[in-house]
Protein backbone atom coordinates (compact mmCIF):
# COMPACT_ATOMS: atom_id res chain seq x y z
CA UNK A 1 0.00 0.00 0.00
CA UNK A 2 2.45 2.39 1.14
CA UNK A 3 5.80 2.00 1.00
CA UNK A 4 7.72 5.60 2.59
CA UNK A 5 10.90 6.57 1.01
CA UNK A 6 13.55 9.49 2.21
CA UNK A 7 15.90 10.58 0.09
CA UNK A 8 18.18 13.33 0.64
CA UNK A 9 15.71 15.25 3.04
CA UNK A 10 16.61 18.12 5.01
CA UNK A 11 14.77 20.29 7.38
CA UNK A 12 15.78 23.56 8.87
CA UNK A 13 13.78 24.85 12.04
CA UNK A 14 16.15 27.51 12.75
CA UNK A 15 17.25 26.21 16.17
CA UNK A 16 17.67 22.41 14.60
CA UNK A 17 18.39 20.93 11.62
CA UNK A 18 17.26 17.55 10.53
CA UNK A 19 19.07 15.30 7.89
CA UNK A 20 20.33 14.67 5.35
CA UNK A 21 18.29 11.48 5.95
CA UNK A 22 18.00 8.70 3.50
CA UNK A 23 15.27 6.21 4.99
CA UNK A 24 12.86 3.59 3.50
CA UNK A 25 9.95 1.60 5.50
CA UNK A 26 8.51 -0.95 3.17
CA UNK A 27 4.99 -2.28 3.34
CA UNK A 28 4.98 -5.00 6.72
CA UNK A 29 7.63 -3.20 8.57
CA UNK A 30 7.87 -2.27 11.80
CA UNK A 31 10.58 0.55 11.71
CA UNK A 32 11.49 1.89 15.63
CA UNK A 33 13.48 5.27 14.93
CA UNK A 34 15.45 5.64 18.39
CA UNK A 35 17.56 8.25 19.87
CA UNK A 36 17.88 10.64 23.15
CA UNK A 37 15.93 13.47 23.25
CA UNK A 38 16.41 16.22 20.77
CA UNK A 39 17.79 14.25 18.27
CA UNK A 40 15.22 14.91 15.99
CA UNK A 41 13.11 11.67 16.16
CA UNK A 42 9.64 13.45 16.01
CA UNK A 43 11.03 16.50 13.57
CA UNK A 44 11.40 13.26 11.55
CA UNK A 45 7.94 12.05 11.74
CA UNK A 46 6.24 15.51 11.36
CA UNK A 47 7.85 15.51 8.35
CA UNK A 48 6.83 12.26 6.48
CA UNK A 49 3.41 13.82 7.98
CA UNK A 50 3.77 16.84 6.10
CA UNK A 51 3.88 18.99 8.92
CA UNK A 52 7.26 20.44 8.26
CA UNK A 53 8.15 21.34 4.65
CA UNK A 54 11.85 19.72 3.20
CA UNK A 55 14.48 22.33 2.26
CA UNK A 56 16.06 19.69 0.27
CA UNK A 57 15.16 15.70 -0.34
CA UNK A 58 11.94 13.94 -1.33
CA UNK A 59 9.53 11.93 0.49
CA UNK A 60 7.90 9.36 -1.10
CA UNK A 61 4.94 7.18 -0.09
CA UNK A 62 3.62 4.48 -1.83
CA UNK A 63 5.37 5.65 -5.03
CA UNK A 64 4.13 8.95 -5.34
CA UNK A 65 6.15 12.09 -4.29
CA UNK A 66 4.64 13.63 -1.72
CA UNK A 67 7.26 16.45 -0.83
CA UNK A 68 5.01 19.98 -1.91
CA UNK A 69 1.83 17.94 -0.50
CA UNK A 70 -0.05 19.13 2.82
CA UNK A 71 -0.87 16.58 5.26
CA UNK A 72 -4.31 16.00 3.78
CA UNK A 73 -3.35 14.88 0.65
CA UNK A 74 -0.74 12.03 1.69
CA UNK A 75 -2.94 9.12 3.33
CA UNK A 76 -0.58 9.12 6.58
CA UNK A 77 -1.95 8.29 9.96
CA UNK A 78 -0.35 9.90 12.02
CA UNK A 79 -0.44 10.06 16.23
CA UNK A 80 1.37 12.33 17.90
CA UNK A 81 2.41 12.07 21.87
CA UNK A 82 -0.44 12.79 24.12
CA UNK A 83 -2.69 11.79 21.60
CA UNK A 84 -4.38 14.55 21.12
CA UNK A 85 -8.33 13.62 21.37
CA UNK A 86 -11.21 15.84 20.87
CA UNK A 87 -12.48 15.87 24.85
CA UNK A 88 -16.03 17.33 23.84
CA UNK A 89 -16.52 14.34 21.41
CA UNK A 90 -17.24 10.82 22.03
CA UNK A 91 -15.17 7.98 21.02
CA UNK A 92 -17.44 7.14 18.39
CA UNK A 93 -17.01 10.83 16.78
CA UNK A 94 -12.92 10.83 17.54
CA UNK A 95 -12.69 7.83 15.63
CA UNK A 96 -15.26 8.60 12.42
CA UNK A 97 -13.41 12.09 12.46
CA UNK A 98 -10.94 11.71 9.36
CA UNK A 99 -13.43 9.74 7.54
CA UNK A 100 -16.19 12.65 7.82
CA UNK A 101 -13.68 15.30 6.57
CA UNK A 102 -13.31 13.18 3.83
CA UNK A 103 -17.23 13.62 3.08
CA UNK A 104 -17.28 9.38 3.46
CA UNK A 105 -21.15 8.83 3.80
CA UNK A 106 -22.64 8.11 6.68
CA UNK A 107 -23.47 4.36 6.23
CA UNK A 108 -20.09 3.84 5.20
CA UNK A 109 -19.05 6.00 8.13
CA UNK A 110 -20.41 3.92 11.05
CA UNK A 111 -19.70 0.11 9.04
CA UNK A 112 -15.73 1.46 9.12
CA UNK A 113 -15.50 2.70 12.89
CA UNK A 114 -17.46 -0.60 13.84
CA UNK A 115 -14.57 -2.18 11.81
CA UNK A 116 -11.81 -0.90 13.73
CA UNK A 117 -13.27 -0.74 16.92
CA UNK A 118 -13.41 -4.36 16.69
CA UNK A 119 -9.88 -4.99 15.52
CA UNK A 120 -8.89 -2.89 18.58
CA UNK A 121 -11.09 -3.96 21.09
CA UNK A 122 -12.65 -0.28 22.05
CA UNK A 123 -16.17 -1.24 21.18
CA UNK A 124 -17.66 -1.30 24.22
CA UNK A 125 -16.17 2.14 24.60
CA UNK A 126 -17.68 4.41 21.18
CA UNK A 127 -20.23 5.51 23.23
CA UNK A 128 -18.33 7.01 26.11
CA UNK A 129 -16.73 10.78 26.28
CA UNK A 130 -12.88 10.24 25.92
CA UNK A 131 -12.49 12.12 29.00
CA UNK A 132 -11.92 9.58 32.34
CA UNK A 133 -10.02 6.47 29.33
CA UNK A 134 -7.12 5.16 30.76
CA UNK A 135 -3.70 6.07 29.03
CA UNK A 136 -4.37 2.23 27.56
CA UNK A 137 -7.83 3.14 26.09
CA UNK A 138 -7.11 6.98 24.90
CA UNK A 139 -4.35 5.28 23.07
CA UNK A 140 -6.16 2.63 21.18
CA UNK A 141 -8.62 5.42 20.60
CA UNK A 142 -5.74 7.62 18.91
CA UNK A 143 -5.07 4.53 16.96
CA UNK A 144 -8.29 3.73 15.41
CA UNK A 145 -8.87 7.23 14.66
CA UNK A 146 -5.58 6.62 12.71
CA UNK A 147 -6.14 3.67 10.83
CA UNK A 148 -10.05 3.68 10.38
CA UNK A 149 -8.82 5.79 7.36
CA UNK A 150 -6.94 3.37 5.47
CA UNK A 151 -4.08 4.88 5.49
CA UNK A 152 -0.85 4.31 3.82
CA UNK A 153 2.02 4.70 6.60
CA UNK A 154 0.96 4.62 10.27
CA UNK A 155 3.43 7.66 12.59
CA UNK A 156 3.61 6.95 16.06
CA UNK A 157 5.00 9.62 18.52
CA UNK A 158 6.10 7.78 22.25
CA UNK A 159 2.89 5.60 21.96
CA UNK A 160 3.49 3.84 24.76
CA UNK A 161 5.01 6.56 27.34
CA UNK A 162 2.21 7.89 28.88
CA UNK A 163 0.93 4.24 29.81
CA UNK A 164 1.16 2.08 32.76
CA UNK A 165 2.94 -1.36 32.88
CA UNK A 166 0.49 -3.29 32.28
CA UNK A 167 -1.75 -1.01 29.43
CA UNK A 168 1.94 -0.96 27.90
CA UNK A 169 2.07 -5.34 27.79
CA UNK A 170 -1.64 -5.42 25.96
CA UNK A 171 -0.78 -1.96 23.75
CA UNK A 172 2.92 -3.72 22.49
CA UNK A 173 0.99 -6.94 21.32
CA UNK A 174 -1.54 -4.91 19.52
CA UNK A 175 1.16 -2.55 17.70
CA UNK A 176 3.31 -5.44 16.58
CA UNK A 177 0.31 -7.01 14.71
CA UNK A 178 -0.47 -3.88 12.68
CA UNK A 179 1.89 -3.44 10.25
CA UNK A 180 1.21 -7.06 9.01
CA UNK A 181 -2.40 -6.91 10.02
CA UNK A 182 -3.15 -3.68 7.85
CA UNK A 183 -0.29 -4.06 5.53
CA UNK A 184 1.08 -0.75 5.86
CA UNK A 185 4.96 0.50 7.33
CA UNK A 186 5.17 1.75 10.93
CA UNK A 187 7.30 3.94 11.85
CA UNK A 188 7.48 4.40 15.87
CA UNK A 189 9.65 7.08 17.85
CA UNK A 190 10.55 5.99 21.16
CA UNK A 191 14.02 6.00 23.37
CA UNK A 192 12.61 3.36 25.19
CA UNK A 193 15.26 0.37 25.04
CA UNK A 194 13.16 -2.10 26.11
CA UNK A 195 10.42 -1.23 23.57
CA UNK A 196 12.67 -0.79 20.67
CA UNK A 197 14.02 -4.32 20.78
CA UNK A 198 10.57 -6.04 21.39
CA UNK A 199 9.10 -4.50 18.37
CA UNK A 200 11.48 -3.52 15.60
CA UNK A 201 12.00 -5.19 12.54
CA UNK A 202 14.64 -2.62 11.61
CA UNK A 203 15.90 0.12 14.21
CA UNK A 204 16.98 3.54 13.18
CA UNK A 205 19.63 5.45 15.41
CA UNK A 206 19.30 8.89 15.18
CA UNK A 207 21.45 11.74 16.98
CA UNK A 208 21.98 15.48 16.03
CA UNK A 209 19.65 15.14 13.32
CA UNK A 210 20.90 12.37 11.55
CA UNK A 211 20.99 8.50 11.16
CA UNK A 212 23.89 7.19 12.88
CA UNK A 213 23.58 3.30 12.60
CA UNK A 214 20.58 1.06 10.87
CA UNK A 215 20.09 -2.38 11.37
CA UNK A 216 17.69 -5.01 12.66
CA UNK A 217 17.60 -5.44 16.73
CA UNK A 218 20.32 -7.49 17.14
CA UNK A 219 22.98 -5.67 15.09
CA UNK A 220 22.18 -2.72 16.86
CA UNK A 221 21.94 -4.02 20.50
CA UNK A 222 25.03 -6.40 20.67
CA UNK A 223 26.89 -5.60 17.53
CA UNK A 224 26.75 -1.48 16.91
CA UNK A 225 28.86 0.23 14.58
CA UNK A 226 29.45 3.12 16.31
CA UNK A 227 29.81 4.04 19.91
CA UNK A 228 27.00 6.47 20.16
CA UNK A 229 24.98 3.59 19.54
CA UNK A 230 26.97 1.33 21.91
CA UNK A 231 26.26 3.53 24.84
CA UNK A 232 22.56 4.46 23.98
CA UNK A 233 22.14 0.51 24.10
CA UNK A 234 22.81 -0.28 27.16
CA UNK A 235 26.89 -0.81 26.81
CA UNK A 236 28.13 -0.13 30.62
CA UNK A 237 31.51 -1.11 29.44
CA UNK A 238 33.42 0.69 26.58
CA UNK A 239 37.18 0.75 27.11
CA UNK A 240 39.61 1.80 24.49
CA UNK A 241 42.47 -0.22 24.11
CA UNK A 242 45.41 -0.70 22.16
CA UNK A 243 45.35 -3.49 19.05
CA UNK A 244 49.02 -5.12 18.45
CA UNK A 245 49.00 -7.96 16.21
CA UNK A 246 45.62 -7.90 15.28
CA UNK A 247 44.71 -8.19 19.34
CA UNK A 248 43.20 -6.48 21.73
CA UNK A 249 43.92 -6.93 25.43
CA UNK A 250 41.51 -5.82 28.65
CA UNK A 251 42.58 -6.89 32.19
CA UNK A 252 43.04 -10.76 30.94
CA UNK A 253 40.34 -10.19 28.08
CA UNK A 254 42.00 -10.87 24.76
CA UNK A 255 39.81 -10.67 21.69
CA UNK A 256 40.67 -10.88 18.24
CA UNK A 257 40.04 -7.28 15.58
CA UNK A 258 39.70 -8.12 12.33
CA UNK A 259 42.78 -7.62 10.40
CA UNK A 260 44.44 -4.22 11.05
CA UNK A 261 47.61 -5.42 13.34
CA UNK A 262 47.96 -2.04 14.79
CA UNK A 263 45.95 0.84 16.12
CA UNK A 264 43.29 1.47 18.68
CA UNK A 265 39.99 -0.08 19.26
CA UNK A 266 37.03 0.10 22.27
CA UNK A 267 35.76 -2.99 23.37
CA UNK A 268 32.42 -3.12 24.71
CA UNK A 269 30.79 -6.00 26.93
CA UNK A 270 27.37 -5.67 28.39
CA UNK A 271 26.61 -6.42 31.73
CA UNK A 272 24.46 -9.37 30.97
CA UNK A 273 27.63 -10.87 29.06
CA UNK A 274 29.62 -11.89 32.31
CA UNK A 275 28.88 -14.32 34.12
CA UNK A 276 30.11 -15.71 37.79
CA UNK A 277 32.28 -18.93 37.21
CA UNK A 278 33.88 -21.68 39.73
CA UNK A 279 36.57 -21.70 37.24
CA UNK A 280 36.26 -18.77 35.20
CA UNK A 281 39.46 -17.20 33.22
CA UNK A 282 39.18 -13.73 34.67
CA UNK A 283 39.15 -12.78 38.31
CA UNK A 284 38.12 -9.44 40.26
CA UNK A 285 36.94 -8.11 43.57
CA UNK A 286 33.66 -7.06 43.96
CA UNK A 287 33.02 -3.12 44.56
CA UNK A 288 29.57 -2.95 44.71
CA UNK A 289 26.30 -4.26 44.08
CA UNK A 290 22.31 -3.41 43.92
CA UNK A 291 19.41 -5.51 43.04
CA UNK A 292 17.44 -4.48 39.79
CA UNK A 293 14.04 -6.72 38.86
CA UNK A 294 17.01 -8.03 36.14
CA UNK A 295 19.49 -9.05 38.53
CA UNK A 296 22.12 -7.54 40.71
CA UNK A 297 24.02 -4.79 38.81
CA UNK A 298 27.86 -5.58 40.07
CA UNK A 299 30.60 -3.35 39.63
CA UNK A 300 34.06 -5.52 40.09
CA UNK A 301 37.63 -4.09 39.64
CA UNK A 302 39.47 -6.63 37.71
CA UNK A 303 43.46 -5.40 37.77
CA UNK A 304 42.61 -1.99 37.91
CA UNK A 305 39.85 -1.92 35.52
CA UNK A 306 36.10 -1.15 37.28
CA UNK A 307 33.63 -3.61 34.81
CA UNK A 308 29.75 -3.75 35.37
CA UNK A 309 28.00 -7.53 35.44
CA UNK A 310 24.19 -8.32 35.89
CA UNK A 311 24.39 -11.17 37.96
CA UNK A 312 21.75 -13.45 39.21
CA UNK A 313 22.58 -13.26 42.84
CA UNK A 314 24.01 -11.25 45.33
CA UNK A 315 27.50 -10.76 46.10
CA UNK A 316 29.24 -9.47 49.33
CA UNK A 317 31.41 -6.22 48.73
CA UNK A 318 35.07 -7.21 48.67
CA UNK A 319 34.60 -10.85 47.70
CA UNK A 320 37.15 -11.82 45.11
CA UNK A 321 35.37 -13.50 42.37
CA UNK A 322 36.22 -15.63 39.19
CA UNK A 323 34.17 -14.55 35.85
CA UNK A 324 33.42 -15.73 32.70
CA UNK A 325 32.29 -13.34 30.05
CA UNK A 326 30.42 -14.77 27.43
CA UNK A 327 30.96 -12.49 24.82
CA UNK A 328 33.18 -9.23 23.47
CA UNK A 329 32.46 -6.86 20.54
CA UNK A 330 34.61 -4.72 19.36
CA UNK A 331 34.53 -1.21 17.83
CA UNK A 332 37.40 0.36 15.90
CA UNK A 333 36.42 4.33 15.21
CA UNK A 334 38.25 7.16 16.39
CA UNK A 335 36.91 8.64 19.49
Amino acid sequence: MGDVELTGVEVDLGSFKLGPIDLRARDGDYVIVMGPNGSGKSTLLKTIAGLYRPIRGRVIIGGRDVTPKPPEERNVGYVPQGYELFDHMTVFENVEYGLRVRGVPKVERVREVYRIADELGIRGLLNRSVRGLSGGEAQRVALARALVVRPSVLLLDEPLSMIDIEGRDALMLILKEIPRKFNIPVLHVTHNRDEAYSLADRIVVIHGGKVVEEGDPDEVFNRPKSLFTANFVGFKNIFKVKVADGFAELAGIRVKVGEAPGGEAYICIRPEWIRLSDNGPVRGRVKSSIRTYLGYRTVIDIGGVEITALLDRYVEVGREVSLNVSRVHVIRESA
